[in-house]
């Protein structure tokens, strides 16, 4: 971004978010704070009317009586919009498809002819093939409730399925935010629990009712969603697992062991060295997961517990080998790399 656009964005940012600090700037547009404070005395020296508060509930803000003409989109921005806008359209964990659409359609009718028609072009150039990856749909009710409650800070009471013990449970929910996992196309909600009295995390395809309360809460200071986006959250995850699902024990050989350090998931997994060499990963999932994650490894990965996802890779090895003639051991063996 270059230091017009980035000046013309911080004037944006201060008229939508009302105050923010240097430093906030900063780590938003990737810049050091140093060239956030000249950013700043040049918007002043241009008659901005940007007000500086000190102190620690301090920052920039932009007074009301400064307007702006309406906001115009470049090419590059009309179309990065449109496209980014289709792909997540297509994606069944999108809670507001049909939203998102017509919200296109609007914006699309605000912007000048010539970029209109650009912007047809590369949509009709462009397809999204969109996998997703199993993730139950969330229902529109039960993500507009959390965000209702993120933004008004109210908590949630939620009627919850706890897969590892088989019951629902009633919680009250602080929500501070929500995460979405795009290795099994799931929604997260990070809050609060009162029923366990710590910070929890949910996946919001297993909340059957959802009810807004009158309970405020306030987000803690140190809490920031930002910082779960570097992957960190992925350990928060892992203990939600721990305490959710079942036990998941694999023996794989060393080298697809190095491989799965990369896994966010079974980065944190337990590591045991086997006699034979190979290594004993343990970790917590939920087990239709496990079977399509450790299926595609074949012979470098053993199932060793639960003993019914041990008993389903058996059963889809089966049906495989009856899907080519049943060859025998030695037929197999005859066709190996030297």
């Amino acid at each position: 971004m270059n230091r017009t656009d980035r000046l013309m964005a911080i004037i944006l940012l201060l008229r939508s978010r009302k105050k923010l600090t240097a430093r906030q700037l900063a780590e938003i547009f990737e810049v050091s704070t140093r060239t956030i404070y000249r950013d700043i005395d040049s918007l002043c020296q241009a008659r901005v009317p940007i007000a500086v508060e000190l102190g620690p509930e301090g920052g920039y803000s932009l007074l009301d009586t400064y307007s702006l003409p309406p906001v115009m989109f470049s090419l590059d921005e009309a179309v990065a919009l449109f496209l980014v806008g289709s792909f997540i359209a297509r994606s069944q964990a999108m809670p507001f498809q049909e939203a998102l659409k017509t919200a296109l359609i609007k914006i699309e009718d605000i912007l000048p002819e010539d970029l209109q028609e650009s912007v047809r072009a590369t949509s009709q150039a462009t397809l999204f093939d969109v996998v997703d990856r199993g993730g139950p749909p969330i229902a529109r009710e039960v993500f507009r409730e959390i965000n209702e409650a993120i933004l008004e800070h109210k908590c949630v009471e939620i009627t919850y399925r706890d897969v590892r013990k088989k019951r629902m449970t009633q919680r009250v929910v602080a929500p501070y935010g929500l995460i979405y996992d795009s290795r099994n196309g799931a929604w997260y909600l990070v809050g609060f629990c009162h029923l366990r009295g710590q910070q929890r995390m949910f996946h919001m395809a297993r909340i059957d009712a959802i009810r807004l309360t009158d309970r405020d809460f306030q987000i803690p200071e140190e809490f920031e969603l930002e910082r779960l986006a570097d992957r960190s959250w992925a350990r928060s995850l892992a203990e939600s697992l721990k305490r959710e699902q079942p036990r998941i024990r694999i023996k794989v050989t060393a080298r697809l062991a190095e491989r799965l350090q990369q896994s966010w998931l079974l980065r944190y997994a337990e590591r045991e060295v086997a006699l034979d060499g190979r290594v004993i990963l343990t970790y917590h999932d939920d087990p239709l997961s496990a079977l399509h994650f450790v299926y595609p490894f074949g012979a470098d990965c053993e199932v060793l517990e639960p003993a019914e996802l041990r008993q389903q890779v058996v059963g889809r090895a089966r049906r495989v080998l009856a899907l080519y003639g049943g060859q025998d051991e030695a037929t197999d063996r005859s066709h190996e790399p030297a």
